[in-house]
């Protein structure tokens, strides 16, 4: 990794705080977060691997607990799965290629 990320995030001893405000930041993304769902929906291995209707179900939780300012549903929940759908439809991909 040396090279590759910049000294004072390759050498960081602060871990956990990042996504603190993770509940907060999410409507500031809800449309991009729309798109990057509907693209994990038109993708046949991210369906297999990945149930998108509970991220549905739980983007659509969030969007409606913003007013609240509490999350009962684990916002990481939603962004560990468009991170792993985004793997899957990025290696769908190059594999066509």
């Amino acid at each position: 990794m040396m090279g590759g990320l910049p000294e004072e995030l390759l050498w960081r001893t602060v871990r956990g705080i990042q996504t603190a405000d993770l509940f907060h930041r999410l409507p500031e993304r809800w449309d991009e977060t729309d798109q990057v769902l509907s693209r994990l929906e038109a993708s046949e291995p991210a369906g297999i691997y990945l149930d998108i209707p509970r991220l549905r179900t739980v983007e659509g939780i969030l969007s409606r607990e913003r007013s609240s300012g509490k999350a009962v549903v684990n916002p990481g929940l939603l962004v560990r799965g468009i991170m792993i759908g985004s793997f899957i439809v990025r290696n769908e991909t190059a594999a066509a290629d």
